[in-house]
């Protein structure tokens, strides 16, 4: 937000850069009903309270950005969101990440075993559907995973000239190996201490720094930005060791087991009532894992999601 005080230059005079993936990705967690084909003029003239989309509005960078296809999908066990802009002769698609619920928590467990999943079939299909000229494709946590599937998948990726994975999971081995073909097209960014983003198998990763605390440092708007790309950083042990015990899992652990442990563990959150974060309080945690315990599956498997539970639960 500091940085966007800033009167910058316009995309068309010097092409897009890391802080207009940044940008993007935000654009996809506004809550508002955003018809097709609405001027970030227009948005400032309905929601001028809203300190993001006003800076966007009086920038040189933004003012003249068109935002088309909206979607906001809350329902029949999924979490989707994704947003079509253009500016300045650009077409980008920006997919959203996680929004803090259980069910969009439990989408992301579910690229552990299976494959396309619901949210990313939605993902392909929209990109075949809304790509039909040169396009940048960013997303940001799920959404970087929902990115990288989709364009893999996608039907007209020859239109794809850039993909931003903002801290996203990224490929199990099969589709790693498949998307050798368009890795340089691939930029993914990290905080120092990534958790999510450090999942599974990403190309081309440069760690950022982040002013966030904790699971804060994922939050984007926590980004350090100057002259318009992020600023560059080292990546943590911690993180590290987050990865290669990921595509451990991914590559040795039984699925079937991986599916039993993660049905029951968000079985037991829905049964209590637990829809968010700001839920845990309302239950005896232990009382999860007691029962997460008694599953007669891996030991192995079993210690790694546990762990996983543990760390979406902090």
């Amino acid at each position: 937000m500091d940085y966007l005080k800033n009167d910058l230059v316009s995309i068309k005079d010097n092409g897009f850069k890391d802080v207009d993936s940044i940008v993007c990705s935000l654009l996809t967690t506004l809550k508002y009903n955003i018809a097709n084909n609405t001027s970030i003029k227009d948005l400032y003239n309905d929601y001028s309270e809203d300190y993001f989309i006003k800076l966007l509005a009086s920038n040189n960078r933004y003012k003249n950005m068109i935002i088309k296809n909206y979607i906001k999908d809350h329902s029949n066990g999924i979490q989707f969101g994704v947003v079509n802009v253009q500016i300045d002769g650009l077409n980008i698609i920006t997919f959203q990440g996680t929004d803090g619920t259980i069910m969009s928590w439990e989408e992301n467990f579910k690229i552990g075993y299976e494959y396309p999943t619901k949210t990313q079939i939605l993902a392909i299909d929209y990109l075949n559907n809304n790509v039909d000229s040169d396009t940048i494709i960013v997303g940001h946590s799920k959404g970087g995973n929902l990115a990288l599937v989709a364009s893999l998948e996608c039907k007209k990726k020859r239109y794809i000239k850039k993909i931003y994975n903002l801290d996203g999971p990224g490929f199990d081995s099969v589709r790693y190996v498949k998307a050798d073909k368009m890795k340089k097209k691939i930029i993914t960014y990290l905080p120092v201490n990534s958790f999510v983003g450090a999942l599974l198998k990403n190309y081309n990763v440069e760690c950022i720094k982040s002013n966030g605390m904790g699971f804060a440092e994922h939050n984007v708007a926590n980004w350090n930005l100057e002259d318009y790309s992020l600023v560059r950083d080292e990546l943590s042990e911690n993180s590290i060791k987050a990865n290669k015990m990921s595509c451990y899992a991914l590559d040795n652990f039984n699925k079937e087991d991986a599916r039993k442990i993660v049905e029951l563990f968000f079985s037991i959150l829905r049964k209590n009532n637990i829809k968010t974060k700001k839920d845990y309080g309302n239950i005896d945690v232990s009382s999860i894992f007691e029962e997460l315990e008694k599953l007669d599956i891996d030991e192995n498997v079993k210690k790694y999601y546990v762990s996983m539970f543990k760390v979406m639960l902090s």
